[in-house]
């Protein structure tokens, strides 16, 4: 509670108290000046002690905002009605049987076990942004190896082939990527991810850049028709583009941003 608060408050009850005074004389007739000095002296004296009342109240510099004024209190009396009613009307619909409270049960226990595509979230965010959306920072430990190295999980699931083809050129001649003559029409995403970019490079050709929930980025070039978008998110095996039979795919696989084998985790036929 301020002082300035505090002055005004005495200054209105001063006022209020003068009035009361007022209307006593104009109802009863004129007051002996001494009564009404005594009177005066009483009021002045109840301000003082109710001034002292609000030192001994509990009061807060949370109850006042900026202009000296009180806020309201019955903020948190509302959420708690809120959340009362909320977990009323829970309870009432597990409890009872009939066609509404069904839907209700239904829709509550889809909002509770609906799975939240953090990964789809986390690889936007980098991908817009370039950071990691995370409270603490990432601590990648120091690597001593010149290599790649590609290291699965046990939970990794295994690597689709992104097109039935013959494997006319391997990692080892350019250390980037591998080369893939069509033999189906259909180029399919290896793994669910986030379309990073979807279209045509400066050299004209059409190209794809997935990023997937494990970090690792690959690369579809060569295409003819795309049929994803940029920001799409996409599932194992979903068709992502199309090719001409015996025309080249060229397919790459970054993590941490060096190029790794696609044959080495991925089974080609």
């Amino acid at each position: 509670m301020s002082l300035e608060s505090i002055r005004r408050r005495r200054e209105a009850r001063l006022r209020r108290l003068r009035e009361e005074m007022k209307q006593e004389t104009s109802a009863y007739g004129e007051v002996d000046p001494n009564t009404a000095v005594n009177s005066e002296q009483s009021a002045i004296t109840r301000s003082t002690n109710d001034e002292w009342d609000f030192w001994s109240d509990e009061y807060t510099w949370d109850d006042e905002d900026e202009h000296g004024s009180e806020k309201p209190q019955s903020t948190h009396l509302l959420k708690t009605m809120i959340s009362v009613f909320i977990v009323s009307v829970c309870y009432i619909i597990y409890h009872t049987d009939s066609p509404v409270s069904n839907q209700g049960k239904q829709f509550i226990g889809e909002v509770m076990t609906r799975e939240f595509n953090f990964q789809g979230v986390v690889a936007e965010v980098e991908n817009r942004f370039g950071i990691n959306p995370t409270i603490l920072p990432t601590i990648r430990p120091q690597s001593f190896s010149t290599q790649a190295v590609w290291t699965p999980t046990a939970k990794q699931a295994e690597l689709l082939t992104p097109l039935k083809g013959e494997v006319t050129s391997t990692f080892a001649i350019d250390r980037t990527a591998i080369q893939i003559v069509a033999e189906d029409e259909t180029v399919k995403a290896v793994d669910e991810g986030v379309v990073l970019f979807a279209g045509q490079e400066e050299e004209g050709i059409n190209t794809i850049t997935i990023l997937h929930k494990s970090g690792t980025k690959t690369t579809y070039t060569g295409l003819n028709e795309i049929r994803v978008s940029a920001e799409d998110w996409v599932q194992p095996g979903q068709p992502i583009a199309d090719m001409k039979p015996g025309s080249t795919l060229h397919f790459s696989m970054q993590t941490k941003d060096e190029y790794i084998d696609p044959m080495s985790v991925i089974t080609f036929e």
